[in-house]
């Protein structure tokens, strides 16, 4: 700000260029000589959910030598990542696909599960939640329609099959939801080892971890 009664100093295009022919060989230098830091995170992000977790390594990669000051930059995230886990978690999808991951997993001999069935899994995964709403099947079947996973009729009624290709597909919903980033998989789920979810993350060195 300037102080009262200072008139504004006119910027002509001879001084824009100036400006420009001070300041960005400066950034440039500034941007070489930190390039091979900032393609790694200095501190562990792994518990922000996808679109969080881009916005908080664009921050700490403004910060390559202090990593107290990134770990900061990304806390300052941690709240509107909170929401959005939140909101997650009463989102019938998001409950829809967590209880077909969960069935993938620990159900391998068990080749479909009925959508009665299913909507059951889901109310009751969300009524743990807080949520009081019950959904009925046809509204969950209106859901998988719309997640584009697969149903078929036979004698008892509408079922989802379990097998590769449904899992295939619930994995790569479960990715977008991230439900895999904190998910306790199988070590020998295919599916999981195929998107990289068994792979160590990187974390902070010991001498740099923020407490």
């Amino acid at each position: 700000m300037t102080p009262a009664g200072a008139r504004l100093t006119d910027l002509d295009e001879q001084l824009y260029a100036q400006v420009a022919a001070d300041l960005q060989p400066q950034l440039l230098t500034y941007r070489l000589r930190n390039l091979a830091t900032v393609s790694v995170p200095n501190i562990d992000l792994s518990n922000f959910s996808g679109k969080s977790r881009r916005l908080a390594h664009a921050l700490a990669m403004c910060f390559p030598d202090d990593p107290k000051l990134a770990s900061h930059s990304a806390d300052l995230l941690r709240p509107q990542d909170q929401e959005i886990h939140t909101e997650r978690f009463f989102n019938v999808s998001y409950a829809i696909i967590e209880a077909l991951l969960v069935l993938i997993h620990s159900s391998r001999d068990e080749t479909k599960i009925s959508v009665q069935d299913l909507t059951a899994k889901v109310n009751a995964l969300l009524w743990s939640r807080g949520e009081r709403y019950e959904y009925p099947a046809e509204s969950i079947g209106w859901k998988l329609r719309e997640l584009a996973i697969p149903r078929h009729n036979n004698s008892s009624g509408r079922q989802v099959s379990l097998g590769a290709e449904t899992s295939r597909h619930v994995h790569s919903c479960a990715l977008s939801f991230d439900l895999l980033s904190t998910a306790k998989t199988a070590q020998k789920c295919a599916d999981c080892q195929m998107l990289g979810v068994n792979k160590p993350k990187l974390s902070v060195n010991n001498k740099d971890k923020v407490n």
